[in-house]
C-alpha cells in the first residue's frame, strides 16, 4: 500500500510541476534491506539509489567500504554535523 501511495504522490508531482522525477534516493536503516533498490526500482519505474552522506566527507580510504555500507543510516546525522559548516547559517 505504501510504495502506491508513493507512486501516486509522484505521478501528481510531476503533472502539477510539469518535470519528470529523475532519481529516488533512499537513506536510514530501511534503505538497506536486502532488495529493496531494485523493488522500488521495478514499483515506481525511477532510478532508484542508496544515500552516499559522505561523498563530500574527507577520510582514510581504509573506511571506505565501511562508510559505505554505513552510510544510508549516518545520513541525517551527518547532514546535520555539516550544517554547522555551512556559510549560510
Amino acid at each position: 500500500r505504501g510504495f502506491r501511495e508513493i507512486h501516486t504522490v509522484l505521478k501528481r508531482y510531476e503533472e502539477e510541476e510539469g518535470n519528470a522525477v529523475q532519481k529516488i534516493i533512499l537513506s536510514g536503516g530501511g534503505a538497506q534491506l536486502r532488495g529493496i533498490l531494485p523493488y522500488i526500482q521495478d514499483m515506481l519505474s525511477c532510478s532508484t539509489v542508496l544515500a552516499d552522506p559522505f561523498a563530500k566527507v574527507a577520510y582514510p580510504a581504509f573506511l571506505e567500504d565501511t562508510l559505505k555500507d554505513a552510510g544510508p543510516s549516518f545520513t541525517v546525522a551527518v547532514g546535520a554535523a555539516l550544517r554547522g559548516f555551512s556559510t549560510n547559517t
